[in-house]
């Protein structure tokens, strides 16, 4: 895969991902309201597609959610990821 598509792939990710956290963020009342500056990060540096052939990427699809018996259910806002 050409490395521009493998980072226009992974800046699509990204931005689902950060609309999806704000959309959550607005239904359970958590945004500031625009009341408070964004704080923002510095961006990381570009690597190459060499170093991104050294990580260890996998996907999945969650095809089914089971109850374990005996366990609490985790309460919102706590999930992991």
């Amino acid at each position: 895969m050409e490395p521009s598509v493998v980072r226009l792939r992974i800046l699509n990710e990204v931005r689902c991902r950060v609309l999806q956290t704000a959309a959550r963020r607005r239904r359970s009342g958590r945004s500031n309201g625009g009341d408070e500056p964004m704080k923002t990060v510095p961006i990381k540096p570009t690597i190459t597609i060499e170093e991104l052939g050294k990580l260890d990427i996998r996907a999945a699809t969650i095809r089914a959610v089971d109850d374990v018996p005996g366990e609490r259910p985790v309460p919102d806002g706590a999930r992991a990821g």
